[in-house]
C-alpha cells in the first residue's frame, strides 16, 4: 500500500536520509558522477535499478530540484542519458536527474507498463510509478 507523505515532512526525511547515509559512504553518489543503482530489495519480485546524477555543487541537506527521466520502449537509463545530454544540464543548472530503468528480458528490450502496452510489464501489471516513488526515497 503506498501512502502519501506530505510536502512538509519531506525535508526531514531527506535529513534523517543523509544522516543514516553518512555511515554508509559507499551507497552515497558522488556528486559530478552517474552512479548505477539497485534498489535494496526486489519490487514485485523484480530487481529494480537506476541511475542518479548529483551536479558536483551537490551538498546534502537542502532541497534540490529532482527531473525524472524516463526512457523509451526497449531503451535503459544509460543510453537515454547520453542521448539526452540532461546530466550536462543537470551539472550546469544544479539539479538532480534521476534514470530508472523499466523491466526487460536478461537486462534487454526494458519496458514500462504504460497502461495500453508494453508486454510483460503491462501482463503483470507492474506500479513502475511505485518503483519511481521508492527510487525517489532510495536517494
Amino acid at each position: 500500500m503506498n501512502r502519501v507523505v506530505p510536502l512538509a515532512s519531506r525535508p526531514a526525511r531527506l535529513v534523517l536520509l543523509v544522516l543514516l547515509l553518512a555511515g554508509c559512504a559507499a551507497s552515497v553518489p558522488t556528486p559530478g558522477e552517474t552512479v548505477v543503482r539497485a534498489m535494496p530489495e526486489p519490487i514485485a519480485g523484480y530487481d529494480r535499478t537506476y541511475s542518479v546524477f548529483l551536479p558536483s555543487g551537490y551538498t546534502p541537506g537542502r532541497a534540490w530540484p529532482v527531473v525524472i527521466a524516463i526512457h523509451g520502449a526497449f531503451s535503459d537509463a544509460a543510453y537515454h542519458e547520453e542521448r539526452t545530454g540532461f546530466s550536462r544540464v543537470a551539472e550546469q543548472e544544479g539539479f538532480v536527474v534521476l534514470y530508472p530503468n523499466g523491466i526487460g528480458l536478461f537486462g534487454f528490450l526494458q519496458h514500462w507498463n504504460a497502461g495500453h502496452c508494453c508486454a510483460r510489464a503491462l501482463d503483470e501489471g507492474l506500479d513502475d510509478i511505485g518503483f519511481i516513488f521508492a527510487a525517489l526515497e532510495d536517494v
